[in-house]
């Protein structure tokens, strides 16, 4: 879905007539800071979570549902109490599927060109990765979950976990309120506060460069 977003917004803003420039926003999924920094000049902003939906449980918009919501005393706690525990049950799969898409990530940066020697070939994919790279990057993700984990730091646990659409659709729901994913974005189109800081939190980037 993000190749697509790209390729239209590079085709559009190619066009030599245009009304004006095109802009796009994709997800995280584990982009290098480089290949960010290459789409920004390009007009496509990276959210700083791996999936959009995260964003619909920032800590401040919990807060605010919390509130809201007339949910229990202690929703909030319930909340994160089990985003805590589902990261930590789940701690090798998140590291995982941060190498697999850091894989895909390069290998669509990288296309193979060697088509003549199989030997070249195979020293040409050497230099994209390796399994000594893979156990490397494997390691470094899961010990960057557990210092996220033992420092309780929810702000960074929210910009690497992918759960998969369960942090709305069934931990929040749980905790905080039945259909929480429309509850919560009819709070936030009814909160000129909660847009403001989701824009700082999220869209700084993109609004201090298309103001």
């Amino acid at each position: 879905m993000a190749d697509i977003l790209i390729n239209y917004t590079n085709a559009f803003n190619k066009l030599p007539f245009r009304p004006n420039d095109a802009v796009g926003i994709i997800d995280g999924d584990c982009h290098r800071p480089e290949q960010i920094a290459k789409w920004k000049e390009q007009g496509i902003y990276t959210l700083p979570v791996n999936e959009i939906e995260n964003l619909l449980c920032d800590s401040a918009i919990i807060d605010a549902a919390n509130r809201s919501f007339m949910s229990k005393s202690d929703a909030a706690q319930r909340y994160y109490d089990s985003f805590w525990h589902e990261l930590e049950q789940n701690r090798a799969q998140q590291a995982t599927w941060y190498v697999n898409n850091a894989l895909n990530n390069r290998f669509k940066e990288n296309f193979l060109r060697e088509k003549q020697n199989m030997a070249d070939l195979k020293a040409e994919l050497c230099q994209i990765t390796s399994s000594a790279e893979i156990d490397a990057l494997y390691a470094q993700r899961l010990k960057s979950i557990d210092d996220i984990i033992a420092r309780k730091n929810y702000d960074a646990a929210l910009a690497i976990v992918d759960f998969k659409g369960k942090l709305t659709k069934h931990i929040a729901k749980n905790a905080i309120v039945d259909n929480y994913p429309d509850r919560v974005l009819g709070l936030i189109k009814s909160s000129s506060e909660l847009q403001a800081t989701i824009k700082q939190k999220c869209f700084a980037d993109f609004l201090s460069t298309t103001a």
